[in-house]
């Protein structure tokens, strides 16, 4: 893979990997708290800060107000952050909450496997030896912190 010809990819490649280790630090932290204060709760404060976190950054970053848009966006922005964001979000927690956050964190790591052959078979996208690497990182860390 040629870096010079790629616009911030060791940028990317940070971010990607912050974004990584915080979800990680979320899964296995979330247990006991969610014991304490009960999924439903837990899972409410942790989509109120990140709706938040977003709206401050979509401000930061592009300044302009989110009234702009046309009313399909809205609309279609509703539909995803109910199905892909509010019910996954709520399920995972119940999740942790019956499994536990170490065997929760195992069966997550289908996520990125599943992505990886949809990306493939599908979408018909490349995959590397970065790519692979990548992949076998992850799920080391993963089986590693599990083992535990």
């Amino acid at each position: 893979m040629d870096l010079d010809h790629q616009n911030n990819v060791i940028a990317g490649s940070i971010f990607i990997f912050l974004s990584a280790l915080t979800y990680a630090i979320y899964l296995i932290g979330s247990g006991e708290l969610v014991r304490k204060i009960g999924s439903q709760r837990m899972t409410s404060l942790v989509l109120i800060v990140s709706c938040i976190t977003v709206l401050i950054h979509y401000y930061v970053a592009d300044g302009r107000t989110l009234l702009d848009f046309d009313m399909m966006v809205y609309i279609l922005c509703l539909i995803m952050a109910i199905f892909c964001t509010v019910i996954p979000t709520f399920m995972v927690a119940e999740g942790i909450k019956l499994i536990g956050a170490g065997n929760a964190a195992i069966i997550s790591t289908v996520g990125p496997l599943a992505t990886i052959i949809m990306a493939t078979q599908i979408l018909g996208e490349t995959f590397n030896l970065w790519h692979a690497a990548g992949t076998i990182l992850i799920l080391t860390g993963v089986f590693w912190v599990s083992k535990k």
